[in-house]
């Protein structure tokens, strides 16, 4: 999926506003995007947990942080989600 969204974001480099949208409403592109976001904020989550396990030794404000990292987490890919969504659908 990385290497797909590089290709995907360097060939619209120059593009304008309509084409970049059009390309992200192609049904292909946009379960390939919505994937990809999915993958990304999961693995921010999984690697914020590490570094919290790591270095918080106190556990109410290890498991408050876990919780706050999994909800910020949970929001951002349903925000992404929903963008991409409305996009592909043309709302």
């Amino acid at each position: 999926l990385a290497c797909w969204f590089l290709y995907f974001v360097i060939g619209m480099m120059h593009a304008d506003f309509l084409t970049a949208t059009d390309a992200v409403a192609r049904p292909w592109n946009a379960t390939l995007l919505i994937a990809f976001l999915v993958a990304m904020f999961w693995h921010a989550q999984l690697g914020v947990q590490v570094v919290i396990e790591d270095y918080v030794h106190s556990h109410g404000l290890a498991l408050t942080a876990q919780i706050a990292v999994r909800f910020v987490c949970i929001l951002g890919a349903l925000a992404s989600v929903f963008a991409v969504v409305r996009i592909a659908l043309g709302n």
